[in-house]
């Protein structure tokens, strides 16, 4: 791909859409189009309404389709409308307007909650919910799409993706971090795989930038350079606050009931049991991690 390719971004609002976005326009200058089902502005460039014709994406080399349901309820006709059925149509019409390459950010979780072994590309899907369920779902189809379109499909499973204004357990485990509370996170002692959003972003337009294989598809797991246990995490959090921090050494026993009994068993298992990313694809796909992992939670507590 050119270095001088034009990239569209399509759901470019959000925690992790804005972020990509104004990489993306630093990175490339005059040859980012954002879009978004909302439309807005962004670092002075317009937002437009999501594509609904292929003309809509005339002269784009490359689309970057983020847009979905993530970090809010919703049914499982809402999961498949948004993130499968817009997600094919998208692709859908990149590919009649000559878009050659289509990335889709899809998401770690499709290989479930946790694992006792690292994941790779080839791991089994194990979906536990439905937004994990219409992720696998779209990825299923735009592979078949793409075998028989030609269309150039990357696939990124991220794990979680950490930055400032993140959302879910880490924005929490950063609230308490900048007021130092101690937390019973003393036994949260299995690692987990995360990503930063620089790491993210960086990843994201690695992807953009390879050379084009028509009917392939690659598939990326991006982390860190290193993982943490969600203890170290808070710990390196508290740090990075000028917090001195505390976890107590509540058993993960007592924790796994506590969480139970509030209706938090997915809580539980995202702190206290390891989910991990096997690294040795990526010398395939070209990418490493630029940010070590002490900058990256520096900048996300800032």
């Amino acid at each position: 791909m050119r270095t001088d390719a034009t990239i569209a971004v399509v759901g470019a609002t959000g925690f992790v859409g804005r972020s990509l976005s104004k990489y993306l326009l630093d990175a490339r200058p005059g040859r980012i189009r954002l879009y978004s089902r909302g439309g807005d502005t962004l670092a002075g460039r317009q937002i437009s309404a999501i594509p609904v014709n292929a003309s809509d994406f005339r002269n784009i080399d490359v689309v970057i389709h983020l847009a979905g349901i993530a970090h809010r309820k919703a049914t499982e006709a809402e999961y498949k409308a948004v993130n499968v059925d817009l997600a094919m149509r998208t692709a859908e019409l990149a590919h009649a307007a000559g878009v050659r390459r289509f990335v889709f950010v899809s998401s770690m979780l499709v290989h479930g909650r946790w694992s006792d072994a690292p994941l790779s590309p080839e791991g089994p899907y194990h979906p536990k919910s439905p937004f994990a369920r219409s992720k696998v779902e779209a990825e299923q189809r735009l592979q078949a799409f793409a075998a028989r379109s030609g269309l150039d499909l990357a696939i990124v499973r991220s794990p979680l993706i950490y930055g400032p204004e993140a959302k879910g357990n880490f924005a929490l485990l950063a609230r308490a971090a900048r007021h130092g509370l101690p937390l019973p996170l003393g036994c949260a002692a299995a690692q987990r795989s995360m990503v930063s959003l620089q790491n993210f972003n960086d990843a994201i337009l690695t992807l953009a930038s390879r050379p084009v294989r028509p009917s392939t598809s690659t598939i990326l797991l991006p982390a860190d350079e290193r993982d943490l246990t969600v203890r170290q995490t808070y710990l390196e959090l508290c740090r990075a606050a000028d917090r001195p921090g505390a976890v107590l050494n509540v058993p993960a026993a007592a924790m796994r009931l506590a969480l139970t009994s509030l209706g938090r068993t997915e809580t539980f298992e995202s702190l206290f049991k390891p989910l991990l990313v096997d690294r040795s694809h990526w010398e395939q796909t070209g990418w490493s991690p630029p940010q070590p992992v002490s900058s990256g939670l520096k900048t996300a507590i800032a």
